[in-house]
């Protein structure tokens, strides 16, 4: 007897998606999709169980009131990914409230992607819960990592710890990049969730104990130039070294006194010093200066 359930479950299961395929728009209860299907009392509950396998699995939306419906439009969100370095998500959305998205209903979609969202009938604490469907809009065109080397190809591993999948590069696609040389990295082809994405590196930036690679790499996360447009230079260019004589008057003129930096020679600006006087009681007097930066 329960080999002839098993079955007729299976067969409940495709008519019950061809029949809210139908109506996407719609939502029905148990008993009126078994009225519809005619499935007769003594199945009901295997019917009534096929439900909750297709809820669980995303497939069919859970409404109010013990409604089921395919939910096109209706079950769905839009939000920005948010991923958490144990694995597991969050979509912000528009509404204010966050949508948990465990680690195996992430799909094709990375840290801070915009993302199209199916809500599941189970929630995660206060967070109602769901399985991301469609990637609308990825956060960033290229990524920063490690080249690294396997047995049959090379991989890149992401610098940002929240993009947890290594990206897949053939040789041909490498630039002649060495294991452990710093790179930016395109996804070009990912479109099953079960393996890692492929890419090919766009450019080398070199070992990251290489001066000016560290800067490379942040700029090129998110995107920045690492240089200025010719308009902005030109102006640069037109900045006096001279202190203007309006500008002394304004300040505290400090320049008689020994002030020396603390910032190391790898720093990328000079802003922080100090200084130290002996004072006529024989005390010292020390100076701590911060540069006007935005002069």
């Amino acid at each position: 007897m329960g080999i002839i359930f098993t079955l007729a479950g299976r067969n409940y299961n495709k008519k019950i998606l061809k029949l809210l395929e139908k109506e996407p728009y719609r939502a029905f209860k148990a008993k009126e999709i078994a009225r519809r299907l005619g499935v007769n009392q003594q199945d009901y509950h295997v019917l009534r169980a096929e439900l909750k396998e297709l809820v669980n699995d995303g497939s069919v939306f859970k409404y109010p009131r013990n409604r089921f419906g395919k939910g096109h439009g209706l079950n769905e969100v839009i939000g920005i990914l948010h991923v958490k370095t144990q694995g597991y998500g969050f979509v912000l959305c528009q509404t204010g409230e966050d949508v948990f998205i465990s680690q195996r209903y992430l799909g094709l979609a990375l840290h801070k992607d915009k993302v199209r969202v199916r809500l599941l009938a189970q929630t995660h604490g206060k967070n109602p819960e769901g399985k991301i469907v469609e990637v609308i809009e990825r956060a960033r065109q290229s990524i920063v990592g490690t080249y690294q080397r396997g047995r049959k190809s090379g991989f890149v591993v992401p610098d940002e710890l929240k993009i947890q999948r290594d990206i897949k590069v053939n040789d041909q696609e490498a630039m002649d990049a060495q294991p452990g040389q710093k790179v930016v990295v395109r996804i070009t082809n990912w479109q099953d969730e079960q393996v890692n994405p492929e890419g090919r590196i766009v450019e080398v930036l070199g070992y990251p104990e290489t001066q000016g690679v560290d800067v490379l790499s942040v700029a090129r996360s998110f995107d920045l130039s690492d240089t200025f447009p010719s308009l902005v230079l030109q102006e640069a260019e037109q900045i006096s070294d001279e202190i203007p004589k309006a500008e002394i008057e304004t300040r505290l003129d400090l320049r008689k006194l020994r002030i020396f930096t603390v910032d190391p020679q790898s720093a990328k600006d000079f802003d922080d010093a100090v200084s130290l006087e002996l004072l006529d009681n024989g005390s010292f007097r020390l100076g701590v200066h911060i540069a006007d930066v935005s002069y």
